[in-house]
């Protein structure tokens, strides 16, 4: 899964036997199952800060509740062998990926990243999750990253 994320307000513990502080907020996020790329919305409420994903990267994840609550991990900072889960709420976008043009959020047809994901060997589920750009091509056209024209 790749994800941009908004958060919008944490509470602060006031004591030691309080739970966790949390951080709460929105975003949206690429999902790759079964070698379909799938555009969703989210919600989340979550004890460790989520920092959106950059260039190729993913986060594991697994469905609570299919298409309704997605179960990610997210590392702890400084311990990247640590990781804390967290539950998504989901609003699926039927035929969509999300993805950065111009320093703003833009969306395009799963089917265009499905065949760029084919065209560059790019395959997250498996741990393919640095593409193979051709000779003389930048990841300015890479819809990943950019966005088509």
């Amino acid at each position: 899964m790749r994800f941009a994320a908004q958060p919008n307000h944490s509470r602060v513990p006031k004591s030691l036997s309080d739970p966790p502080p949390y951080v709460a907020g929105m975003g949206v996020a690429d999902l790759f199952e079964n070698g379909e790329p799938q555009g969703f919305q989210f919600t989340y409420s979550c004890t460790v800060a989520m920092q959106a994903s950059g260039g190729y990267s993913t986060l594991p994840a697994r469905w609570k509740k299919k298409d309704k609550t997605l179960e990610i991990l997210l590392p702890q900072a400084g311990k990247p062998w640590n990781s804390e889960s967290c539950n998504l709420t989901t609003e699926m976008s039927a035929g969509l990926v999300y993805y950065w043009k111009n320093g703003s959020l833009a969306e395009e047809s799963s089917a265009v990243l499905k065949d760029w994901m084919a065209k560059h060997q790019y395959d997250p589920e498996n741990d393919k999750e640095e593409p193979v750009m051709e000779a003389g091509e930048s990841s300015a056209r890479d819809p990943q990253l950019a966005g088509p024209d």
